[in-house]
């Protein structure tokens, strides 16, 4: 989104952020699939830090990853978040199917299940609630579907926003 940080810059604030805890072995970014069927806020990709960390450490660094980096997100954005051992992702092609062909949510959740890898999808449909409008709706056509996309501003209230 203009005038926002895109993940890659986000990607390198999480990395500096752990790096005092654990030694950054590297960063890399991953161009996903540009299509009209997936909303995205500006390039639809994602990044990999591949840093050097214990197995025992997995579920401290996926706790603390998914409350830094929410705040961080532009509004409209779906981040979502996996840590993986360098074992679990061997041979894993998930990623590049992403590169080429549309995913659904059901699948990264099934394949991260399949490999006992953390998983935090955002995107979540919002069925109860009060949402406040500003007096305007801006839904969007989302695979043929009118949707509203909405954030959280007080429990069991959301805010529309025009993505």
């Amino acid at each position: 989104m203009p005038g926002t940080r895109g993940t890659g810059h986000l990607a390198r604030d999480v990395a500096a952020w752990l790096s005092s805890d654990y030694p950054i072995a590297g960063i890399s970014r991953h161009q996903l699939l540009y299509d009209r069927r997936i909303p995205f806020t500006a390039n639809n990709s994602s990044n990999v830090i591949r840093l050097e960390a214990p197995e025992s450490a997995r579920l401290s660094i996926f706790e603390r990853v998914a409350e830094f980096v929410p705040p961080q997100c532009p509004e409209g954005s779906d981040p979502g978040l996996c840590v993986a051992t360098q074992e679990q992702a061997d041979g894993l092609s998930f990623g590049r199917q992403c590169q080429v062909e549309v995913v659904k949510v059901s699948l990264a959740v099934d394949t991260a299940a399949s490999r006992d890898i953390l998983l935090k999808e955002d995107g979540m449909e919002v069925h109860e609630g009060d949402i406040e409008t500003n007096d305007k709706v801006r839904p969007a056509l989302r695979n043929g579907r009118v949707t509203l996309y909405v954030r959280p501003i007080a429990p069991g209230v959301w805010e529309a926003l025009k993505v």
